[in-house]
């Protein structure tokens, strides 16, 4: 059979044929040859379109009406608030200028100091009784500085009481005068200003007026023109009092009037019962007030009721205020025009539909003419579709039942037309269900099928592998699925064997551990790679066909065209190469080669073995045993060498103590000293390098240690070089010597200093940064946990990979004769991992240099970074101190010196003399300063000794080396006083002292 996939667009030509030429009803091959008239169809429903039209504009015209309203109340709604707003700030302004003149009164001091009422009263009654003509003023109090109320001089028989309302209280608060409205205990809203009487900055007291609200809204009224109330909440008033005041104020108490509400003044005199509801406002019961807008006919009219809330001075939401409206003249209006629109609307309504009608019967005259050629259509297309080859069905996209299957289609599947018509592929068991799911999915996105593969079962139950293609037609206003199919049976069956094949070659060479590339050694192209390989490089194994050894080899591409020409001469080729991964990273790798044949043409097949991790083991015990050695080394000197510059570096200060500064020998003396101190720190830098220097640790801010350095630092790289400190946020704290961050921070600046030529940028910054188990994969050297790094970075000349090789190496240096020992960077290195962090350098040539210390976060709070110390006299002292010392030249030189401070000293050159000496001796020996490495006994295990003698004896340690007897890894023990050697004389002033006052 003939396997060609058929193309359903080849065929649009019969298709958009079919859509146009006839309407196909379902399961009959016949038009309608007698349709219903289009006059009688379609004349009802225009004429119902066009009255709902008609209807829907009333509808539009009646809710732009109500919107008009609606905005006509909003403005009178802002129009009264506006004007009530600026009416009480008015009057607020007035009590307030009115309350000046009062509260500069003497009388009024005097009185509120004496709290003399009768003088209150007698002073200002006549003033109250005027301002009440006047102004309707209602209220007039005088309290003290406490808020208790002396005097209310419109009722001046109630006192005594304590005034909390809001106005009082932010005038005590502010210390100003403060206005508002408030809600009195009888239920009527009052303006009331309140003024501090303060007399030379003493306040003595306060003064207040106050006036109803009602003669406000009465001349708004007046002036605006629109109906207004104001209703209280029942809420915040108490019935009896209520209805007190309102009989005193001589108004009518109507409580029981509405459940939740009171009013308390309408402009009508008593608000008209049908308003009433309305004023009746209550947030608990659901009321809202932009939602309590209403109509209400009254008197011969019709009103618009809207309501506005009103809020005291503490902005507490007690009642509202009703604006009334008349809207009968808009309402009139707005019928009429609704009435002569109905009128224009039906004779426009009868005059449309008879010009449609003449219309509609025209086109009832044509379509006659249009059946004939319609039925002739449908049997030139049946005949075509009937005696196509290729299997055809027509189904309805609607309930995807069968209404056309051609003769090829009946061959193929084994069902009659009978059979197949007006039932689906899954009620024909043809598809099951999750197929045909599938592909109405991909029918659904891309709009048609193009020759997709499915299974299918025929009538006998036979199960064929088919191409399906669908294609969506319009026909008669309704979607059809047109399918075709092309049987591909015995192919699939030939394919399949095929694969299987393949698949047993391929398992031998995909799924094996190792990594396994198939190389073309004339050009280097990877032909094939296994699963392992796409692992191992970061690549899929579709790049890795796109790609050439040579991309992935670190080597020259001519050298490894070399090495792959090696192997054509051998059956199997050892090599080591450096490959990168997809990520960038470069692995050691230790290929096998051997050449195999494939169709007479010869392939590599290259094993790969990940060597990466036995080279950095291999590298780093090499490392560490330069290391011990160099350790090893500088703990075998420093004791015996520190201790002759301590000789040296004593006796010189001891004679220049004798010399005045002009002597002629002073300044060689001094040249002495100098060349003591640069020899004690290059020992000091060896100590360091081999982790065996003695450091105190502390837990530090490492942002403050930096900041403290900053100064210095700019001194020592010039001015010429710009150093730019980004201290990190937040920062954890580390434990660490802070002698120990100047010196990393003063080697790495100066060799960012010298790398330099001319002006230069050097960047110090700090970050917080948490090392995981991914990253410790690729950096092996890394501990995981959380670390403050510090990186140093300069923009001078860079290093090459050789430099960086040796760069921690001690006495290695680029740098001229005479200008570095060597031992910068073995000393920063020997820091870093005596503190047990980590330390990367990324540089390359040209692009300077970026040095990152990782130092480890530490639990406790840093302590606050103290000044550092400045010269100072030396500190003396006359407490008995026990010198023990076995070098002889050092024990003399120290009497010397501590007996010029002052202190009485004995001395002793031996651990056991020490001890009888300490036994004879009758008075108190405050302080033990002894060495700590010495013959038979070292210091450690004296001074255990000797504190069974003097419990209290203070101790202190000296050694140009601890050998870990009180120092862990060169780290002191907590409270142990240590001096190294050598010292000098300011040095040993302020130890003496400390371990004496500690």
């Amino acid at each position: 059979m003939n396997d060609k996939i058929p193309s359903i667009k080849s065929a649009r030509g019969i298709w958009s044929w079919i859509e146009t030429g006839f309407h196909l009803p379902a399961g009959d091959r016949r038009a309608d040859a007698s349709p219903k008239p289009v006059l009688r169809r379609l004349l009802l429903p225009l004429a119902v379109m066009v009255s709902v039209l008609i209807l829907g504009a009333a509808a539009l015209l009646w809710q732009q009406f109500y919107m008009r309203l609606e905005d006509k109340s909003l403005a009178a709604q802002a129009e009264i608030s506006n004007a009530l707003e600026t009416a009480l700030d008015h009057q607020a302004s007035m009590l307030a200028a009115a309350l000046e003149p009062i509260a500069a009164d003497p009388r009024v001091h005097q009185a509120l100091r004496e709290k003399n009422t009768d003088r209150l009263l007698a002073d200002w009654q006549p003033m109250f009784e005027t301002l009440r003509r006047e102004s309707n003023l209602t209220h007039f109090y005088f309290f003290d500085k406490n808020r208790v109320c002396l005097l209310r001089v419109h009722r001046p028989g109630k006192r005594g009481d304590m005034i909390n309302r809001f106005t009082a209280l932010e005038a005590e608060r502010t210390g100003t005068t403060a206005a508002g409205i408030e809600l009195g205990r009888l239920g009527t809203f009052t303006l009331r200003v309140v003024r501090p009487v303060f007399v030379k900055d003493e306040l003595v007291g306060y003064v207040e007026l106050g006036k109803e609200i009602e003669d406000i809204l009465q001349s708004l009224y007046t002036r605006i023109g629109h109906q207004m109330a104001v209703s209280i909440r029942k809420a915040y008033l108490d019935k009896q009092t209520w209805e007190e005041g309102m009989d005193i104020l001589g108004r009518k108490a109507d409580w029981e009037r509405m459940p939740h509400s009171v009013i308390i003044y309408a402009s009508h005199g008593r608000l008209p019962d049908v308003f009433a509801p309305m004023a009746d406002y209550d947030p608990e019961a659901g009321h809202v007030h932009g939602d309590m807008v209403r109509e209400a006919d009254f008197d011969g009219k019709t009103w618009r009721v809207s309501m506005m809330p009103l809020q005291d001075a503490s902005g507490k939401e007690v009642g509202s205020l009703l604006v009334m409206s008349d809207i009968s003249g808009e309402k009139a209006a707005f019928h009429r025009i609704l009435t002569l629109g109905g009128i224009s609307c039906g004779v426009l309504l009868a005059a449309f539909l008879g010009f449609v009608s003449v219309l509609l019967m025209r086109t009832d005259a044509g379509i006659g003419a249009q059946q004939a050629e319609l039925r002739e259509s449908q049997e030139r297309f049946f005949k075509i579709f009937d005696k196509s080859p290729i299997p055809t069905s027509l189904s309805r996209m609607a309930d995807s039942r069968y209404t056309e299957v051609n003769a090829a289609w009946c061959d193929f599947f084994g069902f009659s037309n009978n059979e197949a018509i007006g039932r689906t592929a899954e009620e024909l068991n043809i598809l099951d269900s999750e197929t045909l799911a599938s592909l109405r999915e991909i029918f659904s996105q891309e709009g048609a099928l193009a020759g997709v593969e499915v299974k299918v079962c025929t009538n006998s139950g036979v199960i064929r592998d088919i191409l399906t293609s669908v294609e969506l037609l319009s026909i008669g206003g309704e979607q059809y699925a047109v399918n075709m199919i092309i049987d591909i049976t015995e192919r699939k069956r030939m394919e399949e064997a095929l694969q299987q094949s393949e698949i047993k070659f391929r398992d031998l060479f995909h799924k094996h551990a190792a990594v396994k590339l198939l190389i073309d050694p004339d050009t280097g192209n990877i032909i094939e790679a296994n699963d392992a390989a796409a692992r191992f490089y970061g690549y899929s194994i579709e790049q890795l066909r796109r790609m050439r050894i040579q991309d992935i080899n670190m080597l020259p591409s001519e050298q490894v065209k070399a090495k792959m020409e090696n192997v054509g001469d051998h059956q199997r080729f050892h090599f080591e190469f450096r490959h990168c991964l997809a990520d960038g990273t470069i692995k050691d790798v230790e290929v096998f080669s051997s050449r195999i044949d494939i169709n007479g043409k010869g392939f590599l097949h290259s094993i790969i073995h990940d060597i990466t991790a036995r080279r950095n083991l291999e590298d780093q015990l090499r490392q560490a045993q330069k290391m011990e050695s160099v350790g090893r080394l500088a703990g075998g000197v420093a004791h015996d060498f520190n201790n002759m510059l301590s000789v040296i570096l004593g006796h010189a200060e001891l004679a220049m103590d004798e010399l005045d500064p002009v002597h002629p020998l002073y300044a060689d003396l001094k040249e002495i000293d100098n060349a003591a101190r640069r020899s004690a720190d290059l020992v000091r830098q060896l100590l360091a390098f081999a982790r065996k220097q003695t450091i105190a640790p502390e837990v530090l801010d490492l942002n403050e240690t930096v900041e403290g350095m900053l100064k210095l630092m700019r001194r020592l790289i010039g001015e010429n070089i710009d150093l730019v400190w980004l201290p990190g946020q937040n920062l954890w704290p580390v434990k660490m010597d802070t002698t120990q961050i100047d010196q990393i921070l003063a080697n790495l600046c100066v060799n960012a200093r010298d790398s330099m030529t001319g002006t230069g940028k050097i960047t110090i910054e700090t970050h917080n940064m948490t090392i995981d188990q991914a990253y410790c994969a690729h950096y092996t050297y890394f501990d995981p946990g959380d670390y403050v790094m510090l990186a140093i970075s300069d923009n001078g000349c860079g290093m090459d990979e050789e430099t960086r090789s040796h760069l921690f190496e001690p006495f290695y240096t680029t740098k001229e004769v005479g200008r570095g020992t060597g031992l910068g960077l073995a000393t920063v290195y020997g820091i870093v991992k005596q503190n047990s962090g980590f330390i990367t350098v990324d540089s390359e040539p040209g692009r300077g240099t970026t040095f990152k210390i990782y130092l480890p976060r530490h639990a406790a709070a840093a302590k606050k970074d103290q000044e550092r110390v400045s010269a100072t006299p030396l500190a003396r002292g006359n407490e008995t101190i026990l010198l023990v010392e076995d070098e002889p030249s050092i024990l003399k030189m120290g009497r010397t010196l501590l007996e010029r401070l002052g202190y009485r000293v004995l001395t002793a050159a031996a651990p056991e003399e020490a001890i009888r000496l300490a036994g004879e001796y009758a008075g108190k020996i405050h302080l033990l300063m002894t060495d700590v490495v010495m013959p038979g006994m070292n210091g450690q295990e004296l001074a255990e000794n000797l504190m069974s003698l003097y419990p209290d004896m203070k101790r202190l340690f000296m050694s140009g080396y601890t050998a870990d007897i009180i120092a862990s890894q060169g780290v002191l023990d907590g409270g142990v006083h240590f001096i190294q050697k050598p010292f000098a004389k300011h040095d040993l002033a302020v130890k003496v002292r400390k371990a004496l006052d500690h």
